[in-house]
């Protein structure tokens, strides 16, 4: 009996570990970050329309045209109903939900591509509304800001260009840290603060630099 996966499952395996890439390679950016400084250069990571599957691909010899046409404009539909109303939801979070539902990686690519083109998707609205989150007393660092939105299935490259509009690692520190002074009362607690600002992708050097200054400044 032949136990070989069928096409879903191999699918179903494929989108798994797209996730599972995304996710680790978002990782490794705060990683070299916190380990080289803020000059450390992230590695590459593929965009979605990079991808080797994102390309249209021939229509399979076995399928029909009008059959390969309704299945695309079922995955649009699809796709066009889960965004809904939410327009910040990311190419990657499209293509998962296609993905999920059924549809093999080429057709959600495929989906994914066209509806970025009409509009349907962008992801810098995506980032604008993780940035929202994620700010004030809950700042992250530009470096886990992209972590972020690639873990939310961002394009790599809209994720780079939209640290721009983000505030500098420096301001966004110094706006948390002179709310949080009283944490920098004592060794201990100070300590304290240093990780949790590590753990949001700060850079060590940068929260010594920062914390020193706004000492001195508070001691005049």
């Amino acid at each position: 009996m032949d136990k070989s996966p069928d096409k879903s499952q191999l699918d179903s395996k494929q989108g798994d570990q797209y996730r599972q890439d995304r996710l680790a390679k978002a990782r490794s950016i705060v990683d070299l970050y916190q380990q080289g400084g803020a000059e450390a250069n992230p590695p590459q990571i593929h965009t979605l329309q990079d991808a080797p599957d994102f390309r249209r691909t021939p229509r399979a010899e076995t399928g029909s045209e009008d059959t390969d046409q309704a299945l695309y404009l079922k995955a649009r539909e699809t796709a066009v109903r889960y965004i809904g109303l939410d327009k910040g939801k990311s190419s990657g979070k499209v293509r998962d939900s296609l993905m999920q539902k059924g549809y093999d990686s080429d057709l959600a690519s495929r989906v994914v591509h066209d509806l970025i083109a009409l509009g349907y998707i962008d992801d810098k609205r995506a980032c604008a509304k993780i940035a929202r989150r994620h700010h004030g007393k809950r700042a992250k660092s530009r470096s886990y800001m992209k972590f972020l939105f690639i873990q939310q299935g961002v394009q790599e490259d809209v994720a780079e260009s939209y640290l721009e509009v983000l505030p500098s690692d420096s301001a966004s520190l110094e706006d948390f840290l002179c709310d949080q002074m009283s944490d920098l009362d004592g060794a201990d607690r100070e300590a304290r603060l240093v990780r949790r600002l590590q753990s949001r992708g700060y850079n060590y050097g940068l929260i010594t630099r920062v914390i020193r200054r706004l000492k001195e400044t508070h001691a005049r």
